[in-house]
């Protein structure tokens, strides 16, 4: 009895012979043909083709997520930093909205009637809170173009005009400071 098995690509079905593994091919996969799979070796199982397939396409699929992986994460871990001057009955909800579709942010919130808040409110030239504060880095950012003419450039930071367009009015609700 010979010890070479001729495995059917198709199926896996091993054979003792060439000549049965032809006969399958004719009845079990009518269609396919048996001389365009002449010169393969079938001897090899089925499991060490699927293994060597399996571990080539993983390493494929994990290089291709490790590349958008480092690309997401120049967008997601830089977030633009914001400071909300706001008020116990202020919301600024329609505001983050508005800002989460061009950036990522993270915000920190100060009350206007806190000692930080009035200082804010005097060095930025808050009439309105919510007040918005951008951080210098926003410059770098890929949308900042789209937002830049409703921002008012201060040495350290942007602000969100509340007087030229009062976009921060649109887009919150709050109390006029004057």
């Amino acid at each position: 009895m010979s010890k070479d098995r001729f495995e059917c690509p198709e199926c896996g079905e091993n054979f003792s012979s060439e000549t049965y593994l032809k006969e399958h091919f004719k009845v079990e996969h009518p269609g396919k043909h048996y001389r365009q799979l002449a010169g393969r070796k079938f001897s090899l199982p089925r499991l060490e083709k699927s293994f060597s397939t399996g571990i080539l396409t993983g390493l494929m699929i994990a290089a291709g997520l490790v590349i958008a992986f480092q690309g997401y994460q120049a967008y997601s871990y830089d977030p633009v930093e914001v400071t909300v001057v706001t008020c116990d009955n202020c919301s600024y909800e329609r505001f983050k909205g508005a800002t989460e579709r061009y950036f990522d942010v993270s915000y920190s919130e100060v009350n206007y009637d806190s000692e930080r808040g009035r200082a804010l409110s005097e060095r930025y030239e808050l009439n309105y809170v919510p007040g918005f504060i951008f951080g210098k880095d926003i410059e770098d950012k890929k949308n900042f173009t789209r937002v830049r003419n409703a921002l008012v450039e201060f040495e350290d930071a942007y602000v969100m005009s509340d007087t030229r367009n009062e976009a921060a009015q649109r887009f919150s609700k709050g109390i006029s400071l004057n």
